[in-house]
């Protein structure tokens, strides 16, 4: 199965120190109501979802279907709030889902030395059922906080990741929250 240490590089720039120029384009999202969701299907995957308008699509490569980042304006330094989206055939479906996540229990702690991260509990991915993870860490001096979700349907594995400075982590956890729900397998 795959890794952190691979899924994170996917997505490159998002998960560090984004430049100004390429957040937002100068545009600010709306602060005010509710937000307003854009469908997504992933070309070539089994899986779509929606997301809300004002955060933007990034770049993905590999195994990571779908990146976005959260709608926040940045300032020069500021950590980009990322959501990652990775869809894998592993060699044959998972036996089960909490081996599916002792699994993943095991891959992240060697991938974050030194980091705390919570037993797996029950979360949902749309309709299907999965297990999550938190973890946080230290990065750049900075303190991250990671949410993770895993699910499966049929052979193919889902891994849903949200990567957030640990200080301002619960701001966009709603919408993190809104994606999950909308979340449906396709064939």
């Amino acid at each position: 199965m795959r890794t952190i240490a691979r899924l994170l590089p996917a997505v490159g720039v998002m998960l560090m120190f984004a430049p100004v120029g390429l957040v937002g384009l100068g545009q600010t999202a709306p602060t005010t109501g509710p937000a307003v969701m854009v469908p997504y299907e992933a070309v070539g995957r089994h899986f779509r979802l929606q997301y809300p308008q004002s955060w933007l699509r990034q770049p993905h490569t590999g195994i990571v279907a779908l990146t976005l980042r959260a709608e926040k304006q940045l300032e020069p330094g500021d950590f980009a709030h990322t959501l990652a989206i990775a869809e894998e055939e592993p060699h044959g479906p998972p036996q089960s889902l909490d081996g599916l996540a002792a699994d993943r229990l095991k891959e992240l702690t060697q991938e974050l030395p030194g980091a705390s991260i919570t037993a797996a509990a029950d979360a949902r991915l749309g309709q299907l059922a999965g297990k999550k993870f938190i973890a946080s860490y230290s990065q750049s001096g900075l303190d991250v906080q990671v949410l993770e979700v895993v699910a499966f349907e049929g052979t193919h594995v889902y891994t849903v990741t949200y990567t957030a400075e640990k200080s301002s982590y619960d701001n966009c956890l709603p919408a993190v929250q809104t994606i999950l729900e909308s979340f449906e397998t396709t064939p």
